[in-house]
């Protein structure tokens, strides 16, 4: 059984996903974008972390539906990976832990992934593949 250290969640408004600049102290993060979320807390599970971390950083309420969209390795830890769709106007979030966020166009994301922007090298991947799922429901559906 996989023991995971974060939550994170893709967070897709009006073609855009949601990126941030966590307030991290190694010098090869500071800068890098990532999904939002963070780690997860002593008897939470991991779905309670990406709506508690979605609320205390952003106030956003993940109050509808989360979808898993998987897993992955960084650092020798296991972090788990959440999707959903939002109605987002404004962005704000908490500036003691994040440094920066926006929304960002898929080919922005592909574009950061290429310049080396990406803080942990699962978001692209991740993000290709709620992409390609919300495609393929849209196909069928």
């Amino acid at each position: 059984m996989k023991s995971y250290r974060s939550a994170r969640c893709i967070v897709k408004a009006n073609e855009c996903y949601l990126l941030a600049q966590h307030n991290n102290y190694l010098p090869e993060t500071i800068g890098k974008w990532g999904l939002p979320g963070g780690r997860i807390d002593v008897g939470e599970s991991p779905r309670e972390t990406v709506r508690r971390e979605m609320q205390e950083e952003f106030g956003i309420s993940l109050a509808g539906k989360i979808f898993e969209i998987g897993d992955w390795e960084y650092r020798g830890y296991w972090h788990k990976v959440y999707a959903t769709d939002v109605e987002i106007q404004e962005l704000q979030f908490d500036r003691n832990e994040i440094l920066n966020a926006n929304w960002f166009q898929f080919h922005e994301v592909e574009k950061m992934e290429r310049i080396g922007m990406l803080h942990t090298g699962f978001e692209l991947v991740s993000v290709t593949h709620y992409r390609n799922q919300k495609i393929a429901s849209k196909n069928t559906g």
